[in-house]
Formats: structure tokens, C-alpha cells, sequence
């Protein structure tokens, strides 16, 4: 050992607690030229490494000396050692260990200090540390180690060392995208990617025993440290991860591990926990991606192993009761995360609806955890599975609205706009799928935190990706809400400025639509609707369309089916093809005036649609005729949507094949039309972009109608007729009355005003009214609006609140008979009903 570099450090250790950095430069120097003038030796560096171990971490960053050249020899010899290890038949010393292990740790500590007093990106650290060679180095061992693995199996205290290494380079390019995306720290990729596609990483996962508690070094390195280092890679290189991961068919061998393990699942330790867990942290970006969820299409089994992970009732256990991470809880924060990035894809969310291990009662279970991320993560993928009735159904209905908002909230003070990793656009897309629901709508009144959502559009830089465009949706949904709604008209005229200001300055498609919506809803609505309502009524029977389609752009493949076969059969479609971007508010309007029939393409997307409910709620105030096609699997219409479609003649496209629904729907269009006697022969519109189609001198299709296949097609089980063998609607309970029972119930009640709302709805039924009136006593405000909104447009009337409150009453007391002999009348008919019922079957 040189005699002056050990003077030098015995003075920096006798003062290691009181010397400053402007003390320790000059020292630095002189062993710098020490080390320089004279043959090295590795006692030497020892010597340095001890005396370096000593000194605080703050001095060590201090920008006086963090780009001293003592760094770079010391980094130099850390080359020189891992150039030796990777080298066949050679074996490092003890000394070498030691170094090796030190000069990581060192490094480790001054980047834990960097990051913890904010100066990753200002320190000159990364001058020297991000050393072309030093990186190309550490590559070329990790692809060693994926060829030749045995050689580093037993080589415990130098994998903790490389383990350590990788965790320092991990921890410098967190929240960096200058470092992460840096070239010289894209090296390691490739490298650490053939470890996780080796052999070696599937061996070594299938010999960890259920019960292990503990890792070895090597386990650890390759289970560990490997995955988690691309699971939390949120630069450039993380899709070239996924990519590669995907393309070299790794979920079949996922599926393999999960096959083997999760049958004991409950009897997991750690060792095994968590493995699996980092395995699945690099799932979840699988389900992240557009690109990689195409390779789950051909891989779903292992949906239902993600699922079986969040039912499992030793995961479901912890995470009510821990608050703190452990790996049973990343674990079911990864699974969860996994689900719901595939709910972000609407063909993918149905797949999971339909699994058989799929069931809201996990989400609503794990809505309860102690973790915030998970409890976030279950909040978004309720946000896309419960329906109005859920919605109803679940307990503290202000405290998860108030949960949620709080998240929000706390994202948007985020320096990075995120909580938990999860940035507000996500936030936000989940809060836009809640408030399709009126009961949330109601929440965010009550607890006044409509102001958020317009720090939300005002704030520009929360402006990332697509939230300010979900922002102005999220408004736009809240004005069909009355107190939102006179809210905004009379407190909020600068928001209105912004507003105006946003249409001149953005360039952004659905910004653009998004505002327009909010603009027509508060302030052109209602004169637009009535100039056009008066156009179009001087010249009544000019319906320039057969059809229009309303639809959400999730379901644009069926639905441009739908609209290439009624092309095909010569009608006259409306449809826009840009779907919300591509036409107006009032060129929607003018279509519909325009139109004899409304198809309604009812799927989630379509209801959580502030423009798909703009169009639908236009068309049943105006009377169109509404046919409402499913779209989604086991879709039923909720809220606002089984309003409008109460009564109404489904044409389901997911029960039958294609070819089937679409006789169902010509037949439904044809006996409208023999109805109506109103069959066009206007010609056909051209379609040019955003214009209707137009054919030239065509011919009406001529589909030959059998009434009993008519009869045969409205046999719909949501929808069965019941006859009018009474005339007094009072022996029969409202579910069974017809059309004409309503109209006379209403007048015998002095109703005439609300008789008006119903008197051309001739499919309008018992079952529709008592839908109304859940509907109504759910949400008693918004549907008082809406159908006040109906009887001004086509009767020009008022529907007082008073007399509102007066029918809600009829009805109940209609629906709470008290009178013994009304039930009495009742089931005799019923009996009777059934008899009659008998016979006409048997006579037929």
C-alpha cells in the first residue's frame, strides 16, 4: 500500500465528522495524483473505499467534489473487476468481492442522497456515471449470466453485489426522462430481457417451493431484481420490453406458472409471493398497451388466473386489514392493475365480464382495502361495471364519491400529476364512467366539488394527454343535472370567457366537440332546437332519411355493419362516421328532424356518452321512433337509457348471429312503416364525409311481412304483451296495463297536462310506467327536467313541479293498493288469464 494515500485517508477519517467539502477537494487531489504517478494496488483502493465509507453522503454530493477524478478511477476499477468475473476460469478474490461490494454500495448511497435533495438532473454525478463503458460492462455480464448461469449459481456475495448495482441505476432514472431514455442507459435492456426469456428464469421460478421464506442471491437476481427492473422502466424501453416479452410467446410459460402454483395458493411464502408478484407487475404492462393486449386475445386463460389471484382468501384477508406493503399486497396491487388496464379496451372488459371467475363482489370487496392504490384501482374498474341499480345498492354512496374526488385532488397537487403512479387522465376516465350514474351527479353537488373539475379544464398544466378533452366531457355529462346546470348559467360567466376562448385557440378535434357540447347545452339549446323544430314543421313530410344511427364510437365495427346491409337494401341512412368529432350539435339535431326512425346502439360507452345522451334524449322529446339495438353483451339499459327505451322493442345483436338480428330489425322497421303508412320515396342523399349517402333513383326494398313472423319476432322476454280482456284498469296491478289503461288512469286523475306526454307513445305500457316511476323516485330531479323538457318542445306547456309531485303520488298510491278486494280481482284474473291461456294453446 502506498504510505501517502493511507496519510491522506487517516487525515479525511480522523475528521470524517466535521470536515467540509472544501477540506475534502484538496485531499482528493493529492491522492488522485498519487494514484495517477504511482503503480496502484488494490490495498489501495481499500483503503479508499473504508475511508470514503465514513463520510457523510452529503459531502460526497456537494458539487464541489462529486466530479472529482477519484470517482472515475474508482468506477475504472470497478470495470476492471466485473471484466474479470464475466471471464471464464477466473475466480475473484476476496478482496475483489469486497470492492466490488463497497464501490456499489457507495454508489448507491450518493444516488439515494441525489434523489432525496432533488438534484439528479442539476448534479454533474451523472458526467462521469453514466460511463459508456461502465454500461456496455455490466451488459455484457447480465448477457453472460442468461447463457451461462451456472457459472454465477453459487456466487451468492457477488449476485447481491450486481443485484445492488442494477437496484442504483433503477433508483438514478426514476422520474427521469432525460436519464431513462439516455442511450447509454438503454444498453442494459436487451441484456436483461434475454434473462427473463432464458431458461434459466423458468427453472429457477418452478424450484422455488411453496413454502420457502427465503431467496438466495442468485434467486433473488434473476426472480427480482431483472423483472422488477423492466416492470418499473417507464421510459422509451418500456414497450420494447413488453414487445419482446410478448413476442418471445413468454405468456404461455406465465400461464405454465400460474397453472402449477395457484392451486396452493393459500399456503404461498414469501419466496414464492414474491416472485409471482414481479412476474405479474410485468403483466400488467402487457394489459397496458394496445399492441400487447392483442397477444392476451390468444393467451385469455390467463385472465382467469389474475382473477383467481384476487379471490384468493388469504390476499383478500391482508389487504383489508394491512396498510402496509408486504408481498401478498403488491401482489394484489399488480393483479389488480392488470385488470384494470384491460378494461381501458371495450371488446377486452366484455371478455372479463364474461369470465367465470369475474364477479363485482371482489371489487367491491377490495373497495375497501387499507391501500390506496388498490382501493384506487378497484374504484376505476366499479367506475366501468355497476349499473344504476349497484349504484343504488352500495352503502356510503357520499364517501366514495368523496374517496375518489380526494384522489383527484391529490394527483392534481402531484408535481407529476399522478397518485399512487396513476395519472389523471386515468383518474378521470373513471370518473367520467361514474357519473353517467345520477346518484354520483347528485354526490358532486351535495359536496361541492364541481369547482375541482374546473381547476381541471383551467389549469393548463394538468393538460396532459387527453384531460383536458375528459374534463369538458365530465362538464358536459354534469349539465344534463338541473342544480349543475342552473349553476353554470348563473355563477360561472368567466368559465364561460374560457370557454369561447378554448374554441379559438384549440386545435384539438374533441376538445373542440367537447366544448361545443357544453356551449349548446347552457346557452344555444333550447332557440336552436326550436328554430329547427320550426323548419322542419312547415314541411313536415319532407324526411330527407329512413334511418339515423346514434351510436358510440366503441361499437363503430357493428354498427357500420348495420349501416353497410340497410345501404345495401336502398334505405336512406344517416350515421356519422367521425362519430362526435366530425358534426355538429345542430347538424345531429337537423338529422334527426330529418329522420323517420332513431336506431339507438346501446352499450355502456353509448350511456356514459354526453353526446350519444344529447342525441337520444333530442330524439325521444321530438318522437321519433326509437329502436333500441343491444350491443353489448348481457346489456340491459339503466337511468336515463331505460327511460327513453322503456317499452320499447329490443333487437339484440349478441344473443343470435348477425344475419338473424338484422331480419329482427328490418321486420321491426317494416311493421313501423305499415304503421305508419309512411313509407318515403324521397330520393337518396349522397354521403361525403359528414353528408348523408345519396342513391339515385332507387327502388324501396319490397320485403314480403307475414304477420304471424312479425309476431313471432316482437316475442321479446323483457317486452310481453299482455292483453286488454278488462277495460278497468283498477283489477289489474300497473305492470299489465295497456297504452289505453295509462291514458284513462291519467285523465280519470285530472292529469290531463302529463296525459299529453303519453297520449302518441303507443308502445308506452304498464311495465314502461312503472319504470318511470323507479326511475323518478331515484332520481326525482333530472327526469322532472327532462320530461318538463319533452312537454314544452311538443306541446308547448309547462309541467308545474307541483303537478309532478301530484302524479308521483297517483302512482304510488296505485302501486300500494290497500284494498283487500283489488288483490282479490286481482288474482282471479290472474287465474283466469292462465285458463284462457290454456285454451288458445290447445286450440292452436
Amino acid at each position: 500500500m502506498d504510505s501517502t494515500i493511507n496519510e491522506y485517508c487517516t487525515r479525511i477519517t480522523n475528521q470524517r465528522t466535521t470536515i467540509l467539502a472544501e477540506q475534502l477537494k484538496p485531499l482528493f487531489d493529492l491522492i488522485v495524483i498519487e494514484l495517477n504517478n504511482n503503480n496502484s494496488t488494490i490495498d489501495d483502493y481499500c483503503k479508499i473505499i473504508d475511508t470514503l465509507k465514513n463520510i457523510y453522503g452529503s459531502i460526497l454530493i456537494d458539487q464541489i467534489i462529486i466530479n472529482n477524478e477519484i470517482f472515475n478511477l474508482i468506477q475504472n476499477f470497478l470495470i476492471n473487476i466485473l471484466n474479470k468475473w464475466s471471464k471464464d476460469n477466473i475466480i475473484l478474490t476476496d478482496k475483489d468481492e469486497y470492492l466490488f461490494r463497497e464501490i456499489v454500495d457507495l454508489f448507491f448511497r450518493m444516488i439515494k442522497h441525489l434523489r432525496k435533495t432533488n438534484q439528479v438532473l442539476s448534479s454533474t454525478f451523472k458526467t462521469w456515471f453514466l460511463n459508456e463503458s461502465f454500461f456496455k460492462t455490466i451488459a455484457s455480464v447480465l448477457e453472460d449470466i442468461s447463457i451461462n448461469s451456472h457459472k454465477y449459481l453459487d456466487q451468492n456475495e457477488n449476485m447481491k453485489s450486481l443485484s445492488v448495482l442494477i437496484e442504483s441505476i433503477q433508483n438514478f432514472q426514476v422520474g427521469n426522462d432525460l436519464i431513462r431514455n439516455n442511450p447509454i442507459v438503454l444498453l442494459l435492456v436487451d441484456p436483461i430481457i434475454k434473462c427473463l426469456c432464458s431458461s434459466i428464469y423458468f427453472d429457477t421460478l418452478k424450484q422455488i417451493h411453496i413454502k420457502s421464506i427465503d431467496r438466495n442471491a442468485f434467486e433473488d437476481f434473476i426472480l427480482g431484481t431483472c423483472p422488477c427492473y423492466c416492470a418499473w422502466n417507464r421510459g422509451q424501453a418500456q414497450i420494447i420490453i413488453i414487445n419482446a416479452l410478448c413476442s418471445n410467446n413468454m405468456l404461455k410459460f406465465y400461464q405454465e406458472i400460474y397453472d402449477l402454483f395457484l392451486p396452493t395458493i393459500d399456503d404461498w411464502e414469501y419466496a414464492l409471493m414474491e416472485s409471482i408478484f414481479y412476474m405479474t407487475a410485468l403483466l400488467r404492462y402487457v394489459a397496458f398497451y394496445s399492441t400487447t393486449r392483442e397477444y392476451l386475445k390468444t393467451n385469455l386463460k390467463i385472465i382467469d388466473s389474475i382473477l383467481i389471484i384476487l379471490n384468493s382468501n388469504c390476499l383478500l384477508d391482508n389487504i383489508l386489514i394491512t396498510t402496509d406493503y408486504n408481498s401478498k399486497t403488491n401482489l394484489t396491487d399488480s393483479a389488480i392493475s392488470f385488470i384494470f388496464n384491460l378494461t381501458h379496451d371495450f371488446d377486452m372488459l366484455t371478455i372479463i365480464k364474461e369470465n367465470s371467475f369475474f364477479s363485482k363482489d371482489i371489487f367491491l370487496k377490495l373497495k375497501n382495502s387499507q391501500v390506496d392504490r388498490v382501493k384506487l384501482h378497484a374504484l376505476m374498474i366499479l367506475s366501468k361495471i355497476l349499473n344504476e341499480q349497484d349504484i343504488l345498492n352500495l352503502d356510503h354512496i357520499d364517501e366514495l364519491t368523496s374517496i375518489f374526488i380526494d384522489y383527484l385532488s391529490r394527483a392534481m397537487d402531484d408535481p407529476c400529476h399522478t397518485f399512487q403512479d396513476v395519472p389523471i387522465e386515468h383518474l378521470l376516465t373513471s370518473l367520467k364512467a361514474f357519473i353517467q350514474h345520477d346518484e354520483i351527479k347528485e354526490e358532486i353537488v351535495k359536496q361541492n366539488y364541481f369547482s375541482l373539475l374546473i381547476k381541471c379544464v383551467t389549469q393548463k398544466d394538468l393538460h396532459i394527454g387527453l384531460v383536458l378533452q375528459i374534463s369538458l366531457e365530465i362538464i358536459w355529462l354534469l349539465t344534463f343535472n338541473n342544480q349543475i346546470f342552473h349553476m353554470l348559467t348563473n355563477n360561472y360567466e368567466n368559465f364561460f370567457i374560457y370557454l369561447k376562448n378554448i374554441l379559438i385557440n384549440s386545435k384539438e378535434e374533441g376538445v373542440q366537440a367537447a366544448t361545443k357540447g357544453i356551449l349548446w347545452k347552457l346557452e344555444n339549446e333550447s332557440n336552436l332546437k326550436k328554430t329547427i323544430i320550426d323548419l322542419h314543421e312547415n314541411n313536415i313530410s319532407n324526411k330527407k332519411y329512413d334511418i339515423m344511427i346514434s351510436y358510440s364510437h366503441s361499437n363503430k365495427d357493428l354498427c357500420h355493419q348495420i349501416y353497410q346491409n340497410l345501404i345495401n337494401l336502398k334505405y336512406i341512412i344517416w350515421l356519422d362516421f367521425e362519430n362526435m368529432y366530425g358534426s355538429t350539435l345542430q347538424s345531429m339535431a337537423e338529422a334527426i328532424e330529418s329522420s323517420d326512425i332513431i336506431l339507438i346502439c346501446m352499450s355502456n360507452p353509448y350511456k356514459q356518452s354526453a353526446y350519444c345522451r344529447s342525441e337520444a334524449e333530442y330524439a325521444y322529446t321530438r318522437q321519433r321512433h326509437i329502436i333500441p339495438l343491444v350491443m353489448e353483451k348481457k346489456y340491459r339499459p339503466d337511468g336515463w337509457l331505460g327511460f327513453i327505451c322503456a317499452s320499447k322493442l329490443y333487437v339484440d345483436f349478441t344473443k343470435t348471429d348477425f344475419e338473424q338480428a338484422f331480419q329482427k330489425l328490418i321486420s321491426q322497421i317494416q311493421f313501423h312503416r305499415q304503421q305508419t303508412s309512411s313509407v318515403s320515396s324521397s330520393s337518396i342523399m349522397k354521403y361525403e364525409k359528414n353528408e348523408p349517402l345519396i342513391h339515385d333513383d332507387v327502388i324501396k326494398p319490397k320485403i314480403e311481412i307475414h304477420p304471424n313472423n312479425i309476431e313471432q319476432n316482437f316475442q321479446i322476454e323483457e317486452q310481453d304483451r299482455v292483453s286488454n280482456d278488462e277495460n278497468d284498469y283498477n283489477y289489474r296491478y300497473m305492470e299489465c296495463w295497456t297504452h289505453e289503461d295509462i291514458l284513462n288512469f291519467l285523465r280519470d286523475k285530472n292529469l290531463e297536462l302529463v296525459k299529453l306526454l303519453f297520449e302518441n307513445e303507443k308502445q308506452f305500457d304498464g311495465r314502461a310506467l312503472v319504470k318511470l316511476y323507479e326511475r323518478c323516485q331515484s332520481n326525482i330531479e333530472s327526469t322532472y327536467q327532462l320530461l318538463n323538457t319533452q312537454l314544452n318542445y311538443n306541446h308547448n306547456e309547462h309541467l308545474s313541479y307541483l303537478t309532478y309531485i301530484r302524479f308521483l303520488s297517483e302512482l304510488r298510491k296505485q302501486l300500494n293498493p290497500i284494498d283487500i278486494k283489488y288483490c282479490l280481482r286481482y288474482l282471479i284474473w290472474i287465474i283466469w288469464k292462465k285458463i284462457h291461456q290454456k285454451l288458445f294453446s290447445d286450440v292452436k
